[in-house]
This record gives C-alpha cells, sequence and structure tokens, in this order.
C-alpha cells in the first residue's frame, strides 16, 4: 500500500496511525494529517503514518474511476495491515486516529487489539461487523444525512418499528432488536472495542446530536459498567468533514493528548 511516513530525528517516543474518513486521501481532511504529523514528530517525538487504503488515492485503481464503498473488507485488512507495519518500524504499540468511516475501522477487533489507544472522530456508523454495514452506507456524508437517507432506504414497516423501539423501548431491547434487524446501534461495537483499547470518542456538535439520537449515551455507559475504557468529548469547533481551519485547530490538541497519554 502506497503510504507516508512522519519520523522524528532522535528515537520516537509515541507511534501514530492517521487514517481519513470515506475516500479522502492519506493527506486526510485539507491536509491536516499531513502538516500534523509532521508537527508531531517534531514536537511530540512522533513516528507517524498515513497511507491510502485500496480503491483509494494513490492505490486506486486508474481503470476504476468510481467512488469506493468506503467500508469493505480489504479496506479493513488494509488498516490492520498497517497497524502492523506501523508497529514493527517504530518499536512502539501505536496509538490511532480517524475521521468519520476511518474512526470506524480502529474500533474493529481486527485493528483495535493491536492499538495502544484510539480516537475515533465523527463515526457515524456503528455495524458491529464489517459486512453488517448497509450499502447505502456512502450516501451518508454528514450527521444531517442520518435519519433520511436511511428512511429512504428502509422498508417502511422497518422505519418505523425502528423509529418507535428507539424512542420507547427500553435500551437493552433497542440494543437486541438492532443486533437482529441491523439498525444503526453503537452499544454492541463500542463495548467490544472498549474492552479491546481505550477509546476516545470526539464529535462535533451536530455528531453528538445524531450519535445521541442512536442513544448513544446509553450505549457509552453500559460500556464504561461493563469495564470498558471509553471516554466521549464533543467539541464546538468541529464540523463533520473538519472543513473549517478552526475545526482542524481544535483537533490538533486531540492527537498531542493522544500521543503524550
Amino acid at each position: 500500500l502506497p503510504g507516508i511516513v512522519a519520523r522524528p530525528e532522535d528515537a520516537p517516543r509515541s507511534a501514530l496511525l492517521l487514517l481519513a474518513g470515506s475516500s479522502e486521501p492519506m493527506d486526510g481532511p485539507s491536509g491536516m494529517w499531513s502538516w500534523a504529523s509532521r508537527r508531531l514528530a517534531v514536537e511530540e517525538g512522533t513516528f507517524s503514518l498515513r497511507f491510502d487504503r485500496c480503491g483509494v488515492g494513490d492505490a486506486a485503481d486508474f481503470d476504476e474511476l468510481t467512488q469506493p464503498f468506503s467500508f469493505s473488507r480489504a479496506m479493513l485488512q488494509d488498516v490492520a495491515d498497517a497497524v502492523g507495519y506501523l508497529t514493527r518500524a517504530s518499536g512502539r504499540t501505536p496509538v490511532a486516529a480517524g475521521l468519520c468511516s476511518g474512526g470506524y475501522f480502529l474500533l474493529m477487533t481486527i485493528v483495535a487489539q493491536q492499538l495502544a489507544r484510539v480516537c475515533a472522530l465523527n463515526v457515524l456508523s456503528w455495524a458491529p461487523e464489517i459486512e453488517d454495514v448497509p450499502p447505502f452506507a456512502n450516501e451518508i456524508t454528514s450527521p444531517e444525512d442520518l435519519e433520511v437517507v436511511e428512511e429512504r432506504n428502509e422498508h417502511s414497516l422497518k422505519r418505523r418499528l425502528r423509529t418507535w423501539a428507539k424512542t420507547h423501548m427500553p435500551y437493552v431491547v433497542w440494543e437486541q432488536l438492532g443486533s437482529v434487524l441491523h439498525f444503526n446501534v453503537p452499544g454492541p461495537l463500542l463495548t467490544r472495542a472498549s474492552r479491546q483499547t481505550e477509546v476516545v470518542l470526539a464529535f462535533s456538535r451536530l455528531d453528538w446530536e445524531a450519535f445521541r439520537l442512536q442513544r448513544g449515551e446509553e450505549a457509552v455507559r453500559r460500556a464504561q459498567a461493563a469495564g470498558g475504557r471509553l471516554t466521549t468529548t464533543l467539541e464546538f469547533r468541529m464540523d463533520h468533514s473538519l472543513l473549517d481551519p478552526l475545526a482542524r485547530a481544535a483537533v490538533l490538541p486531540i492527537l498531542r493528548n493522544l500521543v503524550r497519554d
């Protein structure tokens, strides 16, 4: 896979994997991963890796000019392989940060079990297995899209059941129904991931509201009660895709804390 490392001059004090969202190339949101990795190498002694998953950027097939599906098993394996490389190259157990689908990959077992800490930024999809991510997930590019796209693609009976269960049923029933009917329920994935590594969920205001609509706050409490190492942070300066310069400025301290702890 094509990738770029940023190395400190001396022996690294930390190792960091940076994952972009959706079909963004390795430089991340508006190039943030590029300049952040260089700053962290100089200021924090961080050995970092950013790379293109299959179908994206320099890892794309020139003859297939299509939008890649952002949640494929092949992409997940690419991420797991990248963590393995970073561990060997740096001599450190890595931490990782990922935006949206990039954050989702970091919560999957094959990746999370190799990491010391994870920061998942503005995640919208919570399927416990990669094969359970619905085919319409690529249409969800912002928190405002979430409910609209789900309603447009779901059968009317399933849509009504999902809405009723989410608002009226006890949380445990909502979670069980979600596992059976593949609703977008955060609980199972968060509980499993936070038992394997330390997880920080960082949200913009709109992404936090989307998380709350999926009863995410209850999912976090249940994961913590089950022994999960899981915290959340809300950053009002962030937008979903980190397009605003103030949003990217707000994420840099989050990355610093990730490599320092």
